[in-house]
């Protein structure tokens, strides 16, 4: 599966060319005819696999959207860097709300790959019943369940986009030139309307997450686990935006998402587990005792049975690739520099999105997550010793990050990254993108709204009970709560989460972003604004409004 990922990447490069401005209307230029190439059953599966491949774009949807748009612009992280306000400035503008319609590596690439993703998926899903009709004799087994494939990883892109630019142009076909130049943004509600067509028409067909003939392809609980998501996001619109236009018709159908999460829950264990939940440890780079918290962000955590939906890594790679096999998050996130034996510091990694002190503060000291996602003075990091040419632990250097802290998800041991490449776009670890724990979470605020609070007080206590199971022996922190707030709820969310890409679009539609973010003083001595309607989303890429002048530019833009 990760290999095929990577060969139709470069497939894509000829059958789509232009990244941003061309995203609604390229015409194939490969020599082979549409008929041609789909009569083969091998190329059936290849271009399944193509539609994944817009998740795995360099520094797109791990760096600039997950950790850019959802942490960094949040009040979970900063920046950081090379210890100057002016390193990679798309991420420090992301952090002071500084960005602009023209921002390239964040605003305008994540919009024009994601929309890739769907023009891949448009493009597979008008070709594939005519292929099957054309060839029935070659017609592979699981035709089904690609298409299904297709539909979930269709709904999985608008997703994406919708929380992050808003209201969306909706294409379900290969656009013509006329349809490209007359485009219009739907609301919110619309999109929301085609997530869950094709979620709806997905679930059925799609297989359980054991009986999927490869690691990281969309299952059953994937989509059950989006769906849910996604009608939790339009409850909370629903609640908080009332009769606001960007929205439209969205409703409270909090009933609806905690049974699609519950359907995903049901399950738990034999297709799902919270990996640690009974105190079990496992042996990584970290130690023979590694918890399950920490576990499940190793490279021997991947696929684990936490995951719902990850995007595939390699940790082979000799470097080159496009650089489209890897992950960005372990170069650009671990800590910036070691102290090495000589006592004097060196690089080791870019240092960015930082944890702020406030995200540390919403931890009871002793939970064991802290030391999975934050490091704090006097804590090491497994390096190569540039003096000795010794792997062993060395002192993380603060003294360049701007809150203090560095994350430490991504982190990966010499041997498991920078022995094997030296490209920094090769980060071996897999994104999570959907967690069996965010599940609890959406079920526990889902069943809170919906007036079950038992219930959800039962979920958050499964995610406390994990987070308190990963630690040593005897460890009684944090402890189950005997009463529930939605404030519980949102706290705990925020520790389980923290600085994977969530936090940001939660102020949103918790409304709660303008109390959080504006008025803050950060790093380098900025305050950061925050004015809705202005910032609830981001602007549209003027490159596509210069294409396009029938799209129209978010509101305060």
């Amino acid at each position: 599966m990760k290999i095929k990922i990577l060969l139709i990447s470069v497939l894509c490069i000829f059958l789509y060319q232009g990244c941003s401005d061309e995203f609604f209307y390229t015409p194939p230029t490969v020599s082979e005819s549409t008929a041609g190439f789909y009569s083969n059953p091998e190329n059936i599966e290849l271009a399944a696999i193509g539609c994944y491949s817009q998740l795995n774009a360099v520094r797109v949807t791990d760096l600039n959207y997950f950790a850019g748009m959802g942490s960094i612009a949040s009040d979970d992280a900063e920046a950081g860097g090379d210890g100057t306000p002016s390193d990679t400035p798309d991420l420090q503008d992301l952090d002071r709300l500084q960005h602009t319609s023209v921002s390239i590596t964040t605003i305008r690439n994540i919009w024009a790959y994601f929309f890739k993703g769907v023009y891949f998926c448009n493009y597979a899903l008008a070709n594939f019943p005519q292929a099957a009709a054309d060839n029935p004799d070659l017609v592979p087994e699981n035709f089904d369940i690609r298409i299904a494939e297709i539909k979930y990883l269709r709904a999985l892109y608008y997703f994406l986009l919708c929380r992050a630019y808003g209201e969306l142009p909706i294409f379900t076909a290969p656009p013509s030139l006329s349809e490209y130049n007359s485009v219009t943004r739907s609301d919110i509600k619309a999109v929301f309307t085609q997530i869950e067509k094709d979620l709806s028409e997905a679930i059925p067909v799609l297989p359980l997450r054991s009986q999927a003939t490869d690691p990281g392809r969309a299952t059953k609980g994937a989509a059950q686990a989006l769906m849910a998501n996604m009608l939790l996001y339009e409850s909370s619109y629903a609640e908080n935006y009332p009769g606001d236009v960007r929205f439209g018709a969205v409703e409270q159908r909090y009933d609806e998402a905690l049974t699609y999460a519950e359907a995903v829950l049901a399950q738990v264990p034999s297709e799902y587990r919270l990996v640690g939940i009974d105190g079990d440890k496992y042996d990584t780079y970290w130690g023979p005792q590694t918890g399950g918290y920490r576990f499940i962000f190793t490279l021997k955590g991947d696929n684990s049975e936490e995951s719902v939906f990850e995007i595939q890594n390699i940790e082979d790679s000799p470097g080159g690739w496009i650089q489209a096999r890897g992950n960005a998050m372990t170069q650009f996130t671990t800590a910036r520099r070691y102290v090495n034996t000589a006592g004097t510091p060196q690089q080791i990694g870019w240092g960015f999105n930082n944890p702020t002190q406030e995200l540390l503060d919403t931890y009871e000291e002793g939970d064991p997550r802290i030391a999975t996602s934050i490091a704090r003075p006097g804590d090491s990091i497994l390096v190569q010793d540039n003096v000795t040419a010794v792997v062993m632990w060395r002192p993380i250097d603060f003294g360049l990050s701007p809150t203090g802290y560095y994350n430490r998800k991504y982190e990966a041991s010499p041997e498991q990254y920078f022995a094997v490449t030296s490209d920094w776009a090769d980060g071996p670890v897999n994104v999570k993108v959907m967690r069996i724990a965010e599940v609890y979470l959406i079920a526990a605020e889902a069943a809170f709204k919906a007036g079950q609070t038992d219930k959800a007080l039962e979920y958050v206590n499964m995610i406390r009970t994990r987070a308190r199971m990963s630690g040593p022996e005897g460890n009684t922190i944090p402890a189950d709560l005997t009463s529930l707030t939605f404030e519980d709820i949102q706290d705990e969310r925020r520790r389980e989460l923290a600085c994977e890409g969530q936090r940001f679009f939660d102020l949103v539609r918790w409304r709660i972003a303008e109390e959080n973010l504006n008025n803050v003083s950060i790093g380098y001595g900025f305050t950061v604004h925050y004015s809705s309607p202005r910032n609830d989303f981001y602007p549209i890429p003027q490159t596509e409004l210069d294409v396009v002048p029938t799209l129209k530019q978010n509101e305060g833009w």
